[in-house]
């Protein structure tokens, strides 16, 4: 009798240790609704290819003081989705907030060798003093072994994006996303342990929820990065308060929002745990100081549309205000069961206009009309 109930005790801890966050993370049996903050439409690019690219992801965006928005597109995450669509290209696009119905333009990479070029996560710092706006985006360049953090600066009248410089670190594992502190320094998630190419010990990662994350510092000044927190579960978008002494940090496998402090040496001190109940990817924070995030509230649908980007998946987006004195609200200002977009990742807010990025689908754009949670 002994035995069996050993046996049952161990059944039961193995549950509630690993298969109940796993059966929370993938969103089983859960149900998304339709709604939207106003009128929403599809934005497409302006070549005059027969071919809208943006149809292949706008995985992150970074949104400049003016309205500007500049966006990822073509990204292929792991080396399975670089056999499967050998054809995307990775690529950066322009959003105008203040002229929404232009749609999306193309932007010019130059100088460096991008041959490789598959970008993921974007950042940027602008030295107002000089006049000057420093762009860095993850790349996950196939065959190389390591991922690059491409750094760029952004020449607005000519619509380019000038290289300066590539950079990589031992410690640069498979990489997500960054925000910039300076023109020389920024932190970065590492999203798994495992590397691209190791599909297989990146699945176990997930599926065993092993607590491998990290959040680095880099300097670029000494050509040096530092493992700031770790021990985290799929850390995805990061972003900076608009005082730059808070780091939010989407910890997408345990559907939370981290807030850390960030004391004078770049390390970091964990001063909140806010519980969102969805998977948050990337991280924004608008003009207000509130973040936006693009989720996946379900999963096991998302790895399904990731496998084939012809499979839809929820989208939705969420409004998170952190007061002064550490209050949380958080606010979901659209939801799609996967009528129209397919996996969202990201959400920029600029004024009333709200632009929604997606891993491998859709551009959307709404006008907010709907009046959503008063400040804190």
């Amino acid at each position: 009798m002994k035995t069996w109930c050993m046996i049952v005790a161990v059944l039961l801890a193995a549950f509630v240790s690993t298969l109940w966050p796993l059966i929370c993370l993938l969103g089983l049996g859960r149900v998304t609704f339709d709604h939207t903050p106003g009128p929403c439409h599809l934005v497409s690019d302006d070549q005059s290819s027969p071919i809208d690219h943006l149809m292949t992801g706008s995985e992150d965006i970074v949104v400049f003081e003016d309205g500007t928005a500049l966006i990822t597109s073509g990204m292929r995450f792991n080396h399975e989705m670089l056999a499967k669509f050998p054809d995307r290209v990775g690529q950066i696009f322009m959003f105008n907030f203040s002229h929404p119905e232009r749609g999306a333009k193309l932007v010019t990479l130059s100088g460096g060798d991008l041959s490789g070029f598959n970008p993921h996560g974007i950042a940027s710092f602008t030295d107002f003093l000089y006049g000057e706006t420093t762009v860095w985006i993850v790349s996950h360049p196939p065959g190389l072994g390591h991922d690059i953090i491409e750094k760029f600066q952004w020449d607005a009248p000519a619509m380019t994006l000038r290289h300066i410089a590539s950079i990589t670190h031992p410690l640069f594992r498979l990489t997500n996303d960054l925000v910039a502190v300076d023109s020389d320094s920024f932190y970065i998630t590492n999203y798994f342990w495992s590397r691209f190419e190791s599909h297989l010990q990146r699945k176990l990662e997930t599926l065993t929820s092993r607590p491998w994350g990290q959040v680095l510092f880099y300097d670029g000044s000494t050509d040096s990065a530092q493992v700031m927190a770790e021990g985290l579960l799929g850390p995805n978008g990061v972003a900076l308060s608009a005082d730059k002494n808070q780091l939010y940090v989407a910890e997408c496998h345990a559907q939370n929002l981290l807030i850390y402090t960030r004391n004078g040496d770049n390390s970091l001190t964990v001063s909140q745990v806010v519980s969102v109940a969805t998977a948050i990817d990337n991280l924004i924070v608008d003009e207000a100081g509130d973040i936006w995030t693009g989720a996946h509230p379900v999963i096991w649908r998302f790895t399904k549309h990731a496998d084939d980007p012809a499979i839809p998946a929820p989208s939705q987006v969420l409004r998170i205000q952190v007061s002064n004195v550490g209050s949380v609200a958080v606010e979901e200002v659209f939801s799609d069961s996967g009528r129209l977009l397919y996996g969202s990742s990201v959400a920029a807010h600029w004024k009333k206009g709200l632009l929604i990025g997606t891993v491998q689908h859709k551009l959307m754009y709404c006008s907010i009309k709907h009046q959503g949670l008063p400040s804190l």
